[in-house]
């Protein structure tokens, strides 16, 4: 559903080689790094003479400068820019350890505003994946305590018990139980299969398509790798150190969120396993206002773009900065 880039053939490679170094382009390609754009965004750019393919060319090898290839076997990369250091920078200035709870949220409020942002993140979860009810009727759901009468109300249930299980164990090293355990308590009782429910898919079937045109927009891996892409996922989770590189806390968490919903390991409920442990990395990393914020709720107000970023990242050679 969206514009395939221009293949880097070695005469546009070789074009863009002998125009980069040209002010124009080293200009052009200095602001399209700083958004990190993607190449329809790129094509109409002017700088000089270059064409849009030549200049896209010239983008692509000015990012491999940048590139920390996370995982080889799918050359998935994470690029780090000046841009994203600066909100990373920004992030920790204001959401990580350097102002203390209280200081923040008043004492006596701290509970209330927990569960409440506790239920937000529970209900745009849920509803990114399809569940559809109101907020308030959901809200009175939990709250109360009242059992689901619905699908959509079982998962919001289910999303709300699942934060709570990442909140009780942020501290623990992440294991593979621990992932099946999140995905059975996020999507019991709402799968076609209830069999599947925290178990890995066992066949190629499960495919990514457009809702509308039906179009496969992205097939996983071989259900043969998932048990050794998990056990790898988590050393990678629980391993602060790299002699490779250096991921900012953040970066890293959006690259575990990544690559889980690459793998898609699970027949159903991918998406809502990969921002778990998105929410779970970030109060591992001491980021604990996350928990008082719904960032799926954030991500269903733009809900295109969020879609949108994975086929571009999987579309540019899975670099992730897209």
């Amino acid at each position: 559903m969206i514009e395939q880039p221009p293949k880097l053939t070695s005469s546009l490679l070789n074009a863009a080689v002998t125009r980069m170094r040209e002010p124009e382009v080293m200009e052009s390609i200095s602001d399209i790094n700083q958004r990190y754009l993607y190449w329809s965004d790129v094509k109409y750019r002017k700088a000089g003479t270059i064409t849009g393919k030549e200049l896209w060319a010239a983008v692509r090898l000015s990012r491999y400068s940048l590139y920390a290839y996370v995982w080889p076997a799918y050359q998935i990369s994470v690029p780090v820019t000046n841009h994203m250091q600066e909100m990373c920078h920004n992030f920790d200035m204001n959401f990580g350890g350097v102002w203390s709870t209280d200081s923040i949220i008043p004492k006596d409020g701290q509970e209330t505003f927990l569960n409440s942002s506790i239920m937000e993140e529970a209900i745009a979860s849920s509803q990114i994946e399809g569940a559809s009810t109101t907020r308030k009727v959901a809200k009175e759901m939990l709250r109360r305590g009242r059992s689901p009468r619905n699908k959509a109300e079982q998962m919001i249930h289910n999303n709300y018990a699942a934060i709570r299980y990442i909140s009780e164990n942020k501290e623990r090293p992440l294991t593979v139980d621990i992932i099946l355990r999140l995905h059975e308590i996020m999507t019991e009782n709402t799968l076609d299969n209830p069999a599947d429910a925290g178990h890995f898919r066992t066949t190629n079937d499960v495919v990514v398509a457009n809702s509308i045109s039906g179009e496969v927009v992205h097939t996983p891996p071989d259900f043969q790798e998932i048990p050794a892409f998990m056990e790898s996922l988590c050393t990678f989770a629980n391993t602060t150190e790299s002699k490779r590189y250096f991921l900012h806390p953040i970066i890293k968490a959006i690259t575990i969120h990544y690559l889980l919903a690459y793998y898609h390991p699970f027949t159903d409920g991918n998406g809502r396993t990969a921002r778990a442990l998105f929410y779970w990395y970030m109060l591992k990393s001491g980021y604990w206002l996350t928990e008082y914020l719904s960032i799926s709720r954030i991500i269903s107000r733009s809900k295109q773009s969020y879609e949108n970023a994975f086929l571009y990242a999987e579309n540019d050679g899975n670099d992730i900065g897209i």
